[in-house]
């Protein structure tokens, strides 16, 4: 495998796993749900991906029983996580919307059904096999990042007029700002897949290009997860700049 592939996907775990335990912690003393939403959507990408790809490598290897309890393992949490970001995003930039209320529940329902749909068919369940109910488990989570993506950028751009008139914390336009640019990423990697899987016929594992394409976009998403949630000192002295320049301008 390309070393970059390996070599970002160790990355991207040790990432996703340390912010997101981070944030249930987080979530486990403040009882909320956007804590939690987002925590169990950061944790479970490392070790949901993990689980998909281990699970269809050894299936092709020939174990195909514990390649088929990995792979659902793997997405099983991966469902987790996506149903947690739509409750997240549903409280924290909704809610008292009833149609984010039901646009939220409607997701839910939608990964939930396919989830279980692909336990009822059974075989090796990764996303990577063009079938129905995956092309229906992809268009779910596609519009779950999206639906971040576009809430992120919306709020930002609101909290930017606000930080000009000394408004706003410079620290939450940036955590927007990345937790807006991770969830673009992760939406151009389940389209990438979506992409092989239905046009191409092609799986990640042979198709060079778009592995390379998931795994780059998945690195830049989790750097800017990291950012967001844990933000390296010298970030925080460019924002903290950034807000001496407002109060003095």
């Amino acid at each position: 495998m390309n070393p970059f592939v390996v070599i970002s996907y160790g990355l991207c775990f040790v990432i996703a796993t340390v912010v997101g335990l981070r944030l249930l912690r987080i979530a486990a003393r403040t009882r909320k749900a956007p804590e939690l939403g987002i925590g169990l959507t950061v944790f479970t990408l490392g070790f949901g991906t993990a689980g998909m790809m281990g699970g269809q490598i050894l299936a092709a290897k020939g174990q195909v029983g514990v390649g088929q309890g990995l792979a659902m393992t793997g997405l099983a949490l991966v469902a987790v996580g996506a149903v947690g970001l739509l409750l997240a995003l549903r409280a924290l930039f909704r809610p008292n919307s009833p149609w984010a209320t039901l646009t939220a529940l409607c997701g839910c329902g939608v990964l939930v059904a396919a989830f279980g749909w692909r336990v009822i068919l059974g075989g090796t369940p990764t996303p990577w096999d063009p079938l129905v109910v995956n092309g229906v488990f992809l268009f779910g989570r596609a519009f779950v990042y999206v639906w971040g993506a576009i809430e992120s950028f919306r709020y930002a751009a609101l909290l930017r007029r606000r930080l000009e008139l000394g408004l706003a914390e410079p620290m939450a336009l940036m955590q927007l700002r990345c937790w807006a640019i991770a969830s673009t990423c992760m939406a151009i990697s389940v389209a990438t897949i979506a992409y092989g899987t239905f046009v191409l016929g092609a799986q990640p594992a042979t198709w060079p290009a778009g592995i390379f394409v998931v795994s780059a976009v998945s690195l830049v998403a989790c750097m800017a997860i990291g950012c967001a949630f844990m933000c390296p000192a010298w970030l925080r002295k460019r924002v903290e700049a950034r807000r001496r320049e407002v109060e003095e301008g």
